[in-house]
């Protein structure tokens, strides 16, 4: 099962029991196809963005991966990346995850059309934050200059 606000349960805890930024270095999903990814991708920096508008000091989110990589047990049958590699001559080719990543990072935010085609057809729409606030304005207020 895939459940998005682990990582934000995750997030609050550390941050209580630390009392140190916290860094994201790998949350990701193998999905060679890009189905499940988008929103994967987009339920998860929304538990970021609520962890941040909560107090929590987050410093930084990594996607696993970049790039599709040799996994020793698994060769490249996973994968992992925002951009496919061909294991043939190497070539990189982004996934359509990938541009969401770039959206979302560009505008510090992910916006209503994101969320109505990655986040809410998943999650139940509208679902009320931990801070009382509908999910979409949270997404928009979110980011590190506004909290």
């Amino acid at each position: 099962d895939i459940y998005p606000a682990g990582l934000g349960e995750v997030m609050s805890r550390s941050a209580e029991r630390t009392n140190l930024p916290i860094w994201i270095t790998e949350n990701g999903i193998a999905d060679a196809h890009d189905v499940q990814r988008p929103s994967f991708l987009v339920r998860h920096l929304v538990e970021v963005a609520k962890s941040i508008a909560a107090g929590v000091d987050v410093l930084g989110y990594c996607h696993w991966s970049l790039i599709d990589n040799f996994e020793w047990a698994e060769g490249m049958s996973q994968r992992f990346g925002l951009f496919e590699v061909n294991p043939q001559d190497m070539a990189r080719r982004p996934r359509h995850s990938a541009e969401i990543y770039r959206q979302i990072a560009r505008n510090k935010a992910i916006d209503e059309a994101t969320w109505q085609a990655h986040g809410s057809s998943i999650a139940t729409a509208r679902r009320q934050s931990r801070t009382g606030a509908p999910e979409s304005e949270i997404l928009r207020r979110g980011s590190r200059e506004t909290t």
